[in-house]
């Protein structure tokens, strides 16, 4: 049984990229073998400084970027090409229990994205968000119809 359980470890990239990012999470110089191993698996790139609660889920470990003073709570779910990181102030975000962090989201500085809230799809989170509320990227939300006539100065189609 423990076998089958190595073997499913390996084998399933959500399972393997989550073990990944908290071996390398723990410092000490063997993380920098998980860091390594992470980064050529998965294109992920974390610092051996930050701190992790247990039940971290990622659904699709690719691209994910995590620096040293970030701090992730329990049961957080992180999504594909996310970025935790510091802003020019040295300031790192917190995330925390219950947090779900969708596809592309970019999270920076000292902010604190509170117990189970959402950040959405691309979006850029430069303040905190409260608990158990919903945070949608609003540059790319605009839905309107297309026009019906081609303009070749204006490429097609647009809007």
């Amino acid at each position: 049984m423990r076998t089958l359980s190595l073997i499913k470890l390996i084998a399933t990239p959500r399972l393997r990229g989550a073990a990944l990012i908290r071996a390398a999470s723990r410092g000490g110089w063997t993380a920098y073998i998980w860091r390594n191993l992470l980064m050529s698996l998965h294109g992920c790139d974390v610092s051996t400084k930050f701190a992790i609660q247990p039940d971290l889920h990622v659904p699709h470990p690719i691209g994910i970027v995590i620096g040293e003073g970030v701090r992730i709570g329990r049961d957080v779910t992180i999504y594909h090409d996310v970025t935790l990181g510091r802003d020019r102030r040295g300031e790192y975000p917190v995330i925390e229990d219950g947090a779900c962090i969708m596809p592309g989201a970019i999270i920076i500085g000292g902010v604190t994205v509170g117990r189970n809230a959402v950040i959405g799809a691309h979006a850029v989170v430069t303040q905190s968000v409260p608990d158990d509320h919903v945070l949608l990227p609003t540059a790319n939300s605009r839905i309107a119809p297309l026009k019906q006539r081609h303009d070749h100065s204006r490429g097609w189609p647009y809007l």
